[in-house]
């Protein structure tokens, strides 16, 4: 990101001579400036097709990269030079966009260009450039006037998987997933530039409920495409890879005591990623997912660890939406300690234990619904993530 403002310094020498103010961006204008972007890579880059330039490129396009200058013509000296390869591998793209802005006849973008390349079905290489661009108008639409591109190495990011239920409702009411219990977490990690999926027993979109006003932080995760994307298109278990995560997050709801907790794939799953030295973060009525968790050697996760969860008195006393602890088909509490956990119980006077962080152990639990900012925290920090 250090080079960002040099890059957009030099975007605005190039601003359009009718406009030096900066216009609103509508929608369609916005997926435009995207969708010529991607395009251009996907079938120029990707596609190894010099026939596409001109639907992509003005006359006198150029590209500065790493000091170099490249015009349409080397573009085309570039791609004969690789359809004479033996083997020319698959080039996948993928755009994350920093910022844009529109002045005049011109939208000036910078954004993150991933590619990835393949042979068949293997992964043969990565490589990452930061860049920005400038668009213009014309006379047969828009197309790509300019560009700046800087190498760098391929970022490592952390990821992270949620694991949410696919139960609906409870009693005839909406339930699910309680929206600050995800939507928080959630939020946090992707600001401190996580990937995130979510996995449910069901896939696709997962049921959320709430029932007091929105945070800040709530109020961004509603507003950010990448939450609500992921949200009503979370992955089934037999679309993860274990592997890939460094941290499992599981907000609360109460949909776990009857579809997460019970899920053998899912708890192999949270299983896997802990044994993989993954960090496992829960809160709220969350932590009731882990009972039947089991690590590789039969033993129940949560043994020795120490932890804390949703108290059993504050059930029987205020949650009506599981008639009080009526419903559910077993308290947490003694469960956790039947498997050995060290349960550190919420006191009801002091209401000390609310939050646990159990550092050697890679286990971060909260009590209540109010603590996903906790959660978040101590996640990122057990991975040794800047915040």
């Amino acid at each position: 990101m250090k080079y960002l403002p040099l890059i957009l310094l030099l975007l605005a020498s190039c601003q359009a001579s009718d406009s030096h103010t900066s216009t609103e961006l509508s929608a369609e204008e916005e997926q435009i400036a995207k969708d010529l972007i991607q395009g251009a890579f996907d079938e120029i880059w990707g596609g190894v097709d010099s026939n596409a330039i001109s639907t992509y490129h003005t006359d006198d396009f150029i590209i500065l990269e790493n000091g170099e200058i490249w015009d349409n013509d080397r573009i085309k000296e570039y791609i004969r030079s690789q359809h004479e390869r033996e083997v020319l591998p698959t080039r996948v793209n993928r755009m994350e966009f920093i910022s844009m802005e529109k002045y005049g006849s011109s939208i000036q973008m910078a954004y993150d260009n991933f590619a990835e390349f393949y042979l068949e079905d293997s992964l043969v290489g990565k490589a990452y450039w930061l860049e920005s661009a400038l668009a213009i108008e014309t006379s047969e639409g828009w197309r790509l006037k300019m560009m700046h591109s800087t190498w760098a190495p391929y970022p490592t990011k952390k990821k992270a998987l949620f694991v949410c239920t696919s139960v609906d409702e409870v009693m005839g009411n909406p339930n699910g997933t309680f929206l600050s219990e995800i939507a928080v977490p959630f939020i946090m990690l992707k600001q401190a530039d996580f990937e995130i999926d979510i996995v449910s027993p069901n896939g696709g979109a997962i049921p959320i409920y709430y029932k007091f006003d929105t945070t800040e932080l709530i109020s961004q995760a509603l507003a950010s495409d990448y939450y609500v994307e992921s949200v009503n298109n979370s992955l089934t278990p037999d679309q993860i890879d274990a592997e890939e995560y460094d941290a499992v997050i599981i907000p609360g709801g109460y949909g776990q005591f009857w579809d997460i907790h019970s899920h053998e794939a899912i708890n192999q799953i949270i299983a896997q990623i802990y044994e993989n030295d993954g960090v496992v973060g829960a809160l709220g009525h969350g932590t009731s997912s882990l009972v039947n968790v089991k690590l590789s050697n039969g033993d129940p996760m949560v043994k020795g660890k120490t932890m804390t969860c949703f108290p059993s008195w504050f059930e029987r006393e205020l949650m009506v939406e599981a008639d009080y602890g009526r419903l559910l088909p077993f308290d947490m509490e003694m469960e956790l300690e039947s498997r050995g956990a060290n349960l550190l119980r919420v006191d009801k006077e002091t209401r000390s234990n609310g939050e646990i962080v159990d550092a050697d152990n890679r286990l971060v639990t909260a009590s209540l619904a109010t603590s996903g900012e906790f959660i978040a925290t101590q996640v990122m920090s057990l991975l040794g993530v800047e915040q």
